[in-house]
Order: C-alpha cells, then structure tokens, then sequence
C-alpha cells in the first residue's frame, strides 16, 4: 500500500469469475526481457517457464498483457496533491463520510485528534494554508467521526514520539494540506490531552500503541468499504481501493497489528495512564 501511494504502481483485477483451470503468469519489461509461466489448475509440477530477451517474443508477450488490461479494471485510484487537490480532498472526506468499523494505523499523532489551537498555529505559520480553510475541512470531518462513533468503532493505532524526540522538536505531524509540521513541547502535550479527551468522551474510540513508529505513511480501512494508503512524504498523495478483496485483506492486517491481550476497557485505561504520565513527565520539563 505506501508503494501504491506513490503513484508508481498501478494495480487491476479482472471482474468476473475465472474457471481456475488455467493458471498464466507473466513479467513484461519491455524492449528488455519477459518471465512467462502456464500451468493447468494446481498442476504446478508440469507447468514450463520461460525467460526470454528475443525482442519479437518481448512484444508479443507486452501486447498480450494489454490484452489481459482490457478485460480489468483499476483496484487503485491515485491522487496527487499538487495535481488533483480538488479529488483528492472529496476522496478524503468520502471516506470520513461513510459510517463503517474503521481502523487506522498512523505515522505519528493523528490529524483528527489535532486541537483546534494546535492546528490553527500550524496554518499560520505557512505561507500556503488558509486556518479558516483548515478549520471548516477540520469540522466537516470530526463531526463525521462524531456521528460514526455513536454506531461503530473508530480505532487508531500509533506510536507515541520519545520524550527526547519531543523536547527537541523532532517530532512530526501527520501531513496536513500536504505540509509536515513540527511540534513544541507545548503543542505536542495539549494533542496527548486531546486523545485522552478523546477515549475518555467515546465508548467506541480506542487507542492501540507500537513500542516505536512502524510507518511515516498511513494507513485507513473502513470495514466492507475502502482503503487508503497516504504518503506523507513530497509529493503528498492518496492511494484509494475499494475492491472488497483487498479491503478485507487490509481489515484482517489492521486487525492483527492490534494487541490482543488484554480486553478493549483495560487496554484503554493502559494507553490513558501511559499517556498521562508523559503528560506529566513533559510539564515538569515545560
């Protein structure tokens, strides 16, 4: 998925039933060389494979490929920052819109649970983002989350920066407008005390943490709907699939990045203390 959000790999499927009797497999670099495999159902022991550089072969294979292309269909869309803001932003908000179980796993603190205060000094300290554009997106989307809290599980999970990270502002923003900010150690707690705010407010908000940051993407699932695979790093960009194939491959991934155990109010009442008592370190610092 973050390679995917690059814009550098598309994905197809094809739409319709196969009969599982011929299997073909074939890799294309064109005007280089192609890899090509048949074999009959799960017959793997009798199927040949054939690497060739005969330029004549090469083409043929590349046309047969545009011909299996035909008869697919895109399993990703991309979106550009810089190119398509405006498909971009309604790729977004379509996600945050649609009421389902949603997880997602985040390269850092979360946009969504960014205080107003917070973002509003973010925005003023650029040159290319409107605070009063930020907070009308910013309260579109929240009250989406409000609404889909009332009926289904909302879950983050991240990890929390080090205490030496924070105190010497290393320690990053999601991408917001596209843009990646870096917090003061006051900025960095009033967001700490937003999520405990947060788990403390919904019973359907939960928070999961890594020992360390796995990712600077992110990664959202939103259960029977879409994925997004987002790329912090420039260009900014969004990666979306909605076929259900890979939407429910991503939700059982999610899912199992997900400490399983302890039940969801102790694993809550964990992640607020933890919370609380970096809280509490960095005050005494501040």
């Amino acid at each position: 998925l973050p390679l995917y959000s690059t814009g550098r790999v598309r994905s197809y499927y094809y739409p319709y039933h196969r009969d599982k009797i011929l299997n073909r497999t074939l890799y294309v670099a064109p005007g280089i060389a192609a890899l090509v495999s048949t074999s009959v159902g799960n017959k793997t022991e009798s199927g040949l494979t054939i690497l060739t550089t005969n330029p004549e072969m090469v083409k043929c294979l590349e046309s047969e490929i545009d011909d299996y292309l035909e008869l697919c269909l895109p399993a990703t869309s991309f979106y550009d920052y810089e190119k398509s803001y405006e498909q971009l932003y309604q790729c977004v908000s379509s996600y945050y819109e649609y009421q389902s179980d949603c997880i997602n796993i985040v390269g850092g603190l979360s946009y969504i649970t960014t205080p107003k205060e917070v973002l509003i000094d973010f925005a003023k300290s650029s040159d290319n983002i409107s605070p009063l554009d930020l907070i009308h997106h910013f309260d579109s989307e929240y009250t989406d989350i409000e609404r889909l809290l009332q009926r289904y599980r909302y879950t983050e999970i991240f990890a929390i920066d080090s205490f030496e990270d924070i105190i010497s502002r290393k320690a990053s923003t999601c991408a917001i407008n596209g843009k990646v900010f870096f917090y003061t150690t006051a900025a960095y707690i009033k967001h700490l005390k937003s999520i405990v705010a947060m788990l403390e407010k919904y019973e359907n908000y939960h928070v999961f943490l890594f020992k360390e940051r796995k990712i600077e993407s992110c990664i959202y699932v939103k259960k029977g709907y879409s994925t997004l695979a987002i790329l912090y790093k420039s260009p900014y960009s969004v990666c979306e699939t909605k076929n259900i194939n890979i939407v429910d491959a991503v939700w059982e991934y999610a899912k199992n990045e997900m400490d399983q155990g302890c039940s969801d109010d102790a694993n809550k009442m964990q992640v607020m203390m933890k919370i609380n008592k970096l809280i509490l370190r960095l005050e005494e610092y501040a």
